[in-house]
């Protein structure tokens, strides 16, 4: 037999330090997930130190609740969209980098300077 599953609250996606940056971001997730819906999100791996990786799901778990972030994936979503907005205010006026696609950037061992 499984619960009725609860109303999600509006607050949950308010962090207390700074609640107009947390709904900006939450809007850009659920920007994400509509785009989710219709088949357009791309999977990008990266590679994180085993320490990092349980400190990340520590912190998912003990704060999800007050950020709104349920799973490591709304995480780290959360935290690339917030960095490439500051990239883009400080280095390109505010405006979307555009040109590269998946391919095209190398993959693999960096190159030696």
């Amino acid at each position: 037999m499984s619960a009725t599953p609860r109303a999600k609250s509006s607050l949950s996606v308010i962090h207390p330090a700074e609640p107009e940056a947390s709904l900006v971001m939450r809007e850009e997730i659920r920007e994400s997930a509509k785009k989710q819906a219709e088949g357009s999100r791309t999977k990008i791996t990266f590679r994180i130190d085993d320490a990092d990786a349980n400190r990340l799901r520590s912190a998912v778990m003990a704060t999800g609740h007050l950020t709104g972030d349920r799973t490591v994936n709304d995480f780290v979503l959360g935290a690339v969209l917030d960095k490439l907005r500051n990239l883009e205010e400080q280095h390109n006026d505010g405006e979307p980098w555009a040109g590269y696609t998946a391919g095209d950037i190398p993959t693999g061992r960096p190159l030696r300077r």
